[in-house]
């Protein structure tokens, strides 16, 4: 588990230190198999995470003050014009996972989204990754194949938004 957390937005970025760190980070969680993302991919994602209006992310650290895991996020309207959040970055140390430091980190996000009126909370992940196990046990539904990405699942967590419920 994390010993604390910090909460950042598009107002608040982390300086370059914890912008470094969390760059580091991704890359160490998300540069192997099953994933295999390049230092470029990460780099050029995370800038992208950054831009985007209504950013925000949740950062966990250990006791020594160790940044452990990332939750990276951006709120956006759905096609209908309903507030969502776009989950695009959750993960932790490698050696950490399964700890219970990305249920935290989850569990923040979505609570924030759940405060903040969001319809629901999105994401895109690996097909047949253990992510996508993950997700489901945490109430996130498997919506549809990503139509840009064939080897990817859209998935989501509905909070009562009339436009995404399901019948």
């Amino acid at each position: 588990m994390a010993s604390f957390m910090r909460f950042f937005s598009t107002t608040t970025q982390p300086s370059v230190k914890p912008a470094e760190d969390v760059y580091a980070l991704v890359l160490r969680a998300f540069g192997s198999a099953p994933w295999n993302c390049s230092a470029k991919k990460v780099r050029d994602g995370l800038s992208y995470a950054y831009g985007e209006k209504g950013f925000y992310g949740v950062l966990a650290y250990n006791e020594k003050n160790r940044l452990v895991g990332a939750a990276l996020a951006a709120r956006s309207l759905c096609s209908r014009g309903i507030q969502r959040l776009q989950l695009m970055t959750l993960c932790t140390e490698p050696e950490r996972q399964g700890s219970g430091i990305g249920s935290q980190l989850l569990q923040k996000v979505i609570q924030t989204s759940q405060m903040r009126k969001d319809g629901c909370v999105d994401l895109v992940t690996l097909q047949g990754s253990p992510a996508v196990s993950f997700y489901m046990k945490k109430g996130f539904l498997v919506e549809t194949p990503s139509p840009d990405y064939p080897d990817m699942l859209q998935m989501r967590f509905h909070m009562g938004c009339p436009s995404c419920a399901r019948s």
